[in-house]
């Protein structure tokens, strides 16, 4: 061994002067620290102030908030930087000796438990600042942190992060590959760009060099748990290189830095990446595991790599194996092909989830076929398969879950059994439940079928071409079958018998992925047992009843109660008025308003108090007042006498009256009312008194009201309470596609807890329940209020119509005005008329990107997508259609009635039409294919 030399003199007052260095320039980093901390103090207590000018409190508790917030990321911060630093003086020690490097290799190789333990405990102090970062970001109003990057924070200048810039004057990102420390500071990118300008947009590698300026680069934070390791973030940003599937909407620079960067399910599902562009770019080496699209005859085979080998002396060809599927789509077969690596060809298909969006694993957001072979033998029909048949020839085919087979005599037939040419059929599927002139609902129903003669009746056996791991068991398609029991969202396109089937039969991405089923008893809910349900709820913010969403995880019934469940929930909304005691200081002297009762009093209410502390009321939330609930207390009777008050189905007497009396006039079980403050508000708040504290002078009482200091602070909290069912409640039980992992559930929802993060269109109740089931944020309620702002805007001309009728009133109120037929419109029909088609276009080009990325986030299918984007084109020309026509009726007509009336008609008729047209193929189809 080398024995090192002992330092000198002249050597140890250079190290003495360079520690001084290091010394003050710490000294002058914690200056600049302290001044940055001071200057964004003052930031924030402006951005309360301006954004909070009339609510001093909620001001002053927002910014006690974020001042914790700061001091724990402060404190978490400072922590790291010393870790930082140590760390870069074990790396210089370890340049240094390459005996130390030896053995810290070999304790990593014996002692691997250890190592891991570490990686945790630094990746999870790593998390913890990133949450402090993204909730004081998130009180200042921000989605994340976005630090700008200057001499003090050069260290987050690291591989894997998301490094943003400006790219031609404009904000950009991309994944940091590389980091090159020598001066100038230069790094590596990997993003979307282009090289020379004048090509096409595409995903490339390019060196910058950096300025630690603090406002031209800037690194985007996350929670490190919700996103992949660093090698696996660089590792998913060059399997990306050559793409040039640029679009604004659905795959720019910064869906790209996402794509690689975070763990979601609304990443780009499928990328389609040319192995080889030219000379210039890189040429992608193809490996096992690989996902390659060939043109083979005119058709595109997807397949997987299995094996990659060279083929002799021929540079860039490579012999594949690989696998794809079978001409019947239900299985795998192996494929042998000479792939030449700079055929463009041939193309890298890169997967966000290879087991949920590539065919090959059963995945996939296309619809799979099937097909319709006819029952000559009766013994082919068993319990979870599905038929097709039709009443008569005037009638469209209808998909069929077979649910069980009986005989003549209604015996269930065994699956082995020799089944003769008679029998009954239980099925389900969506039939007519009731018919009206204009409306027909339908319902999914079980029903009885006979099938007396096969060849008369022309049933039809579907098998889908389908994976086999995606296929469901007999008793998993009667029991998905009957979850959907008594749903009323029939669509001819998207939601009929067919999509019913379908559904029941195979676990695919492609089937619809909630399906709501109204709840009509407690045993229907008690059978669904956990899951996500919907209900309507009060909110005291707005005063108003909205669709409420929440994540069921127990349920049991109430005793003696056949309408009540006690459910626990999941939930993002505001704490729910309970049952709660309460000691009230009352003086002698002070007077009250108690209420008379007629009859004997009530003194002894003990149990009852005991049966109710601490309960809530989900359905009746805050709609239930105090006086309901204390009048309920007095009289007696269930709970669901207590409902039937909220609901006004049972009034108070008469005969009740109100009468002032002195505190020292009040005894047990006496009801009375006082003003108190609640959220800010004087109101009256009703209380029973249950007794006397004679050691601190005050009555216990009891209520069911909010606290005087309560807050409305919309947050994640787990709530049990009382729900009532019945045939008139309006709750309904949401059924998923996949089933819901409750361990993960549980886990997320821990991580949540206690947060106040509630954001009406980013973070609602519905974003909650679906992040914790599906792993995405989407409120389809959200997204149906855009939905539904487009439809009105399509049918704007309506609106217009209105406007130009009180135009022409106004003209017909001057006595000189005489009926004149003209087709020349005038200024105010070209103003109305022109206002009316902006709005339509204006809508159109709204819905139609709110479903290019709902689409491109693989939050619907791909027949979806299309039938939403016909019906978008279509009501959009009939809305345009209808707003030309009401310019040349209205226009033309002599009179103002019967030109109103004429447009209003054919309006309809355009507006019936395009609708008609829409779903025209779809009626096709089921007319004509089994």
């Amino acid at each position: 061994m080398q024995m090192q030399k002992r330092p000198t003199p002249s050597s140890s007052v250079e190290s003495a002067s360079d520690q001084t260095a290091q010394h003050a320039a710490r000294m002058d980093y914690k200056a600049q620290q302290l001044q940055q901390q001071q200057e964004e103090e003052l930031r924030d207590n402006n951005f309360m102030e301006q954004a909070f000018p009339q609510n001093p409190q909620l001001r002053h508790t927002l910014q006690q908030s974020m001042t914790m917030a700061a001091q724990n990321n402060r404190r978490d911060q400072s922590v790291m930087d010393e870790i930082n630093r140590l760390n870069d003086s074990i790396d210089e020690a370890m340049r240094d000796n390459p005996q130390l490097v030896a053995a810290i290799d070999e304790v990593v190789q014996e002692e691997p438990e250890f190592v891991q333990l570490l990686e945790e405990e630094q990746n999870e102090a790593g998390n913890k600042i990133c949450q402090a970062d993204l909730l004081f970001a998130k009180a200042k109003g921000r989605d994340g942190m976005y630090p700008y990057i200057d001499n003090t924070n050069s260290h987050l200048l690291e591989p894997g992060v998301v490094l943003g810039f400006k790219y031609y004057g404009v904000n950009h990102n991309g994944i940091l590959e590389s980091v090159d420390k020598t001066k100038p500071l230069t790094v590596t990118v990997i993003h979307y760009g282009r090289d020379p300008l004048n090509s096409p947009c595409r995903i490339i590698r390019e060196k910058i060099e950096v300025k630690l300026d603090g406002r031209s680069f800037w690194v985007d934070l996350h929670p490190m748990k919700s996103c992949y390791p660093k090698q696996t973030v660089i590792a998913r940003a060059r399997s990306r290189l050559n793409e040039a599937d640029h679009s604004v909407l659905t795959n720019r620079a910064s869906h790209f830095s996402k794509w690689c960067k975070i763990i979601s399910p609304d990443n780009r599902a499928c990328c389609k990446v040319p192995i080889y562009v030219n000379d210039a770019l890189p040429v992608h080496e193809l490996k096992s595991g690989d996902h390659l699209q060939i043109k083979s005859d005119g058709k595109r085979i997807h397949c997987e790599i299995i094996d990659v080998q060279n083929v002799g002396a021929v540079p860039d060809t490579k012999r594949v194996t690989m696998n794809t599927l079978s001409e019947d789509r239900t299985s795998l077969t192996q494929i042998t092909r000479d792939v030449t690596l700079r055929d463009k060809n041939v193309k890298l298909i890169v997967h966000n989830d290879v087991t949920q969006d590539c065919e090959l694993h059963g995945g996939g957001y296309e619809q799979p076929k099937y097909t319709a072979e006819k029952v000559t033998d009766v013994s082919v029909i068993k319990r979870g398969c599905v038929i097709s048949r039709r009443s008569g020839t005037s009638q469209p085919y209808s998909h069929y879950v077979v649910i069980a087979v009986h005989d003549q005599n209604d015996k269930e037939i065994d699956q082995t059994h020799d089944r003769n040419k008679k029998m009954k059929l239980t099925v389900m599927t969506y039939a007519i439940k009731f018919k009206r002139s204009f409306d027909t609902q339908f319902e999914i129903v079980q029903m009885q079928l006979d099938l007396d003669n096969v060849n008369k009746d022309a049933v039809y056996l579907i098998k889908y071409q389908a994976m086999e791991r995606t296929r469901c068991s007999p008793d998993e398609v009667v029991s998905r079958a009957l979850s959907r029991e008594g749903e009323r969202e029939h669509d001819i396109e998207l939601n009929s018998s067919r999509d019913f089937a379908r559904w029941c039969s195979i676990k695919h991405a492609s089937n619809r992925e909630q399906c709501r089923v109204r709840v009509h008893s407690a045993q229907q809910l008690l059978d669904f047992n956990r899951g996500h349900i919907r209900f309507p709820r009060f909110s005291v913010a707005n005063k108003s009843v909205y669709d409420h969403h929440a994540l069921m995880c127990h349920c049991e019934t109430v005793a003696g109660h056949c309408d009540l469940v006690r459910v626990t929930l999941y939930e993002n909304n505001s704490e729910l008025k309970r049952v709660r005691a309460e000691n009230l200081s009352i003086p002698a002297d002070q007077t009250v308003t108690r209420f008379i009762y007629d009859g004997a009093d009530c003194n002894d209410l003990s149990d009852r108090y005991d049966s109710v502390m601490g309960l809530k009321f989900i359905d009746a939330a805050n709609k239930m007042s105090s006086a309901d609930f204390c009048f309920w207390l007095r009289t007696g009777g269930s709970f669901s006498d207590l409902l039937a008050i909220k609901d006004k189905r049972r009034s108070r007497p008469e005969s009740l009256q109100e009468r002032v009396v002195k505190g020292n006039d009040l005894r047990d079980s006496d009801h009375i009312k006082l003003v108190k403050k609640i959220h800010g508000k004087e109101q009256e708040v009703h209380y029973v008194l249950t007794s006397w504290d004679q050691p601190s002078q005050t009555w216990n009482a009891v209520t069911y009201e909010f606290e005087e200091d309560h807050s409305l602070q919309l947050g994640v909290r787990r709530v049990t309470g009382i729900l009532q069912i019945n045939e008139n409640s309006k709750v309904d039980k949401v059924v998923h596609n996949r089933e819901i992992d409750w361990i993960e559930v549980e886990k997320k929802f821990n991580e949540l807890r206690g947060m106040q993060i509630y954001d009406l269109r980013y973070f609602n109740c519905e974003h909650l329940v679906n992040y914790l089931t599906l792993g995405r944020k989407y409120s389809r309620q959200w997204y149906d209020a855009i939905k539904n702002s487009a439809r009105a805007g399509s049918r704007s001309n309506e609106l217009m119509k209105v406007v130009r009728a009180v135009l022409k009133i106004l003209t017909k109120v001057s006595p000189e005005t005489e009926a004149t037929v003209s087709f020349i419109p005038d200024k105010g029909t070209v103003v109305c008329e022109s206002i009316a088609i902006a709005i339509a276009v204006a809508m159109f080009i709204i819905k139609l990107i709110r479903i290019t990325r709902n689409y491109s986030r693989n939050r619907m299918s791909g027949n979806e997508f299309r039938v939403e984007r016909k019906r978008a084109i279509f009501l959009f020309v009939a809305a345009v259609a209808g707003v030309i026509t009401t310019a040349v009726v209205m226009t033309a007509s002599p009179h103002f009635v019967l030109g109103f009336l004429s447009t209003v008609a054919i309006a309809a008729a355009l507006g019936l039409g395009a609708a008609g047209l829409c779903r025209a193929p779809a009626a096709y189809r089921m007319m004509t294919e089994p």
